[in-house]
Order: structure tokens, then sequence, then C-alpha cells
């Protein structure tokens, strides 16, 4: 029984399942976090295709215009994908 009591009472045991709390919680955030910025790259290539289809420009034309757009941006494709 004492063994119990001094296991719960542990401050590192108790310290641990905060760590795990705040980690997981830490964890979520960042998910949504990139989530986000995942969907915002996508609306992005999407705007920037529709553009360059609207005006009637050939694949190579349109991945030039997006490997532009990101360039301006200071995003590299491959950091994307």
């Amino acid at each position: 029984m004492s063994n119990e009591k001094s296991v719960c009472n542990n401050s590192f045991t108790n310290h641990d399942d905060g760590q795990v709390i705040n980690s997981s919680k830490q964890s979520d955030l960042l998910l949504h976090d990139s989530r986000d910025f995942l969907n915002s790259v996508i609306e992005e290539l999407c705007n920037v295709y529709n553009k360059e289809v609207i005006k009637g420009n050939p694949i190579s034309s349109i991945l030039y215009s997006i490997n532009q757009h990101f360039t301006n941006k200071q995003k590299q494709p491959e950091e994307i994908i």
C-alpha cells in the first residue's frame, strides 16, 4: 500500500503525465497548422492553374507560371512537396 502512494505522489510521474498531455496538444496544433498551410498552398496552386488555363496556355507555360508564383513568394516548390 505504501508503494502505491509513493508512485502516485511521485513528482516525476505527475510531471510525465503533464508532458504527455502538452506534447499531444502541441502535436495537434502542429497538425492543424500543417493542414492550414497545405490547404492554402493547394488553393494558390488552383488559382494560378485556373488563371493560366483560362488564358489558354499550354501545360509547360502553366508549370512555369506556378514556379514563378512560388519563387516570387519565396517558396521553393521542393519545400512544398
